[in-house]
């Protein structure tokens, strides 16, 4: 689904919605994550964690069986085709999959770790900690997704780095608050930068997916999708809660949730390495 589903909306739109059409497709995944933020802890709670791992399953079987009724649209395969591997020999593309990887592991970091910090610091129950933060965050990332992908298709018809400016400034701008947040001993310091950084990371969402798609030629799409999937949730996500893990039991979850902060920063780093990047290319026409 992943490396599918991403290539068959953009290719039903033109290039300069390609931000915007991503971002309302990742609005599901925003809305799924901070869903399963709200009620899997309260779940857990309820009924325990290995009954919520099935409650939690039955929408996507429901949701997988409409999928297999949707017509399936057909292209002929492109005439000349070079290997896709190459993909990783271009810079530019492998600043935005490092980029993708760091962000995706910094959110993975506070997505999971912020209602037991929460609980550690600020003495509230883990549930009254969930469905505290899940508005918060649900409000934030949904606008901060639209409003991202909204702004990153507008500088991309002036300048053909639009998109990468936008996420690199964004994720930059989120890395004071989420060092705020992990520092300050007020509870309502804490809610109010989360609110904020959630709100700035989202915008990586849309435009990201679709400057891998101006990177790369058509009938890699899909390859390149699979790789960013793989590398974002296998490096990224996987790998962010056991190092805090670690961390948090070696040095407490304070300084464990700084590797995040860290992680944040060196993505923006690496997205406005991309626009340099970009900016040192050849005027060219995206596929």
């Amino acid at each position: 689904m992943p490396r599918a589903a991403p290539r068959s909306s953009l290719h039903r739109f033109p290039p300069r919605l390609r931000a915007r059409v991503q971002s309302v497709f990742s609005l599901g995944a925003v809305l799924g994550g901070v869903l399963e933020l709200a009620a899997g802890d309260v779940l857990a709670e309820w009924v325990g964690w290995r009954h919520s791992f099935m409650l939690v399953g039955l929408p996507g079987v429901l949701i997988g069986r409409a999928i297999l009724r949707l017509p399936v649209p057909t292209s002929k395969p492109p005439k000349e085709t070079h290997p896709s591997w190459a993909l990783l020999k271009i810079p530019t593309h492998d600043a935005v999959l490092a980029g993708g990887l760091l962000v995706s592991f910094s959110s993975a970091v506070f997505i999971s770790w912020s209602p037991t910090f929460i609980t550690r610091y600020h003495h509230m129950s883990i549930g009254r900690a969930s469905g505290l933060l899940a508005p918060l965050v649900l409000v934030s990332s949904a606008v901060g997704v639209l409003v991202g992908g909204y702004l990153a298709d507008r500088l991309q018809e002036d300048w053909p780095w639009g998109r990468a400016l936008i996420v690199g400034a964004a994720i930059l701008l989120a890395t004071p608050f989420l060092y705020v947040a992990v520092q300050a001993e007020s509870m309502i310091v804490f809610f109010a930068c989360i609110f904020v950084a959630t709100g700035s990371l989202a915008p990586y969402f849309g435009p990201t997916t679709a400057i891998i798609h101006d990177l790369t030629p058509r009938h890699a799409h899909a390859f390149a999708f699979g790789v960013y999937m793989f590398a974002i949730h296998f490096f990224g996500d996987a790998m962010a809660l056991a190092a805090v893990g670690f961390l948090s039991d070696a040095f407490g979850l304070r300084r464990g949730l700084l590797l995040g902060v860290a992680a944040n920063f060196v993505s923006a780093l690496c997205f406005l390495a991309a626009v340099w990047l970009i900016r040192r290319r050849p005027a060219s026409r995206s596929s």
